[in-house]
């Protein structure tokens, strides 16, 4: 038998790296020898799902929107450990919104069914930034609100209504908080693996992407990631 989630590991470190092509190369090649014999991975419902999803980032990452869908909706497809699929579902409606396709994520998290408190705060950190983005500033500080008043349900998900919202301060006081508490330092770290500023990644000129890039460039939130 083999297992899906080491390759799953390997490809988070090539995201790291930003190594999109190679990511998808390497998920490419480990999907051609799932669908051959699905039966030789012993951890296809638990991890398939994740290696469809570091295609469809890479893929994002790239500029390659179709792509992009294509492996989220496959993943979505698959489940999550025998389940309806829920974490591909958000990251899809993410990716769509990144593209400025505010409406078309709004539409897609109708398919989570019934998400858990970590899957709502998404859904809210979403309508915020789509809100933010019409230029329905008071709704999107009441989504805010929400977000803020359970807190500890999803910091990324505050993270990045910060920055769609250009709370700056805000944004670099949580993330030092995160960075400087051992249990969510490894969380952190993941909201920093924003996209660079080049015009080919999906995402790279939105709102959130600009400001988390300001919050993370700022002396005192590099100094706290330093310390790690």
């Amino acid at each position: 038998p083999h297992l899906i989630e080491a390759h799953n590991d390997y490809l988070l470190l090539l995201k790291a790296l930003g190594r999109d092509q190679e990511t998808i190369t390497v998920a490419e090649r480990v999907l051609a020898q799932h669908d051959s014999d699905p039966e030789q991975f012993t951890d296809r419902d638990q991890q398939l799902n994740w290696l469809l999803n570091s295609k469809a980032y890479a893929h994002a990452n790239l500029g390659q929107l179709d792509a992009a869908i294509a492996a989220f909706e496959r993943a979505i497809d698959s489940g999550e450990d025998g389940h309806t699929n829920v974490s591909q579902v958000i990251n899809l409606a993410i990716t769509l919104q990144n593209a400025g396709q505010h409406d078309r994520a709004i539409t897609t998290l109708e398919r989570m069914g019934d998400p858990s408190a970590f899957g709502k705060m998404f859904e809210h950190r979403l309508r915020a930034c789509a809100q933010h983005a019409r230029g329905q500033i008071d709704l999107a500080r009441q989504t805010l609100v929400l977000l803020e008043n359970n807190f500890s349900d999803n910091l990324s998900a505050i993270q990045d209504v910060y920055a769609c919202l250009g709370l700056e301060e805000k944004g670099a006081e949580l993330m030092i908080e995160r960075l400087s508490d051992p249990n969510l330092q490894d969380d952190a770290f993941m909201s920093m693996l924003v996209p660079k500023a080049r015009p080919d990644k999906i995402g790279a000129g939105n709102a959130t992407s600009i400001n988390l890039r300001y919050v993370l460039a700022r002396d005192d939130v590099r100094s706290a990631a330093a310390k790690v």
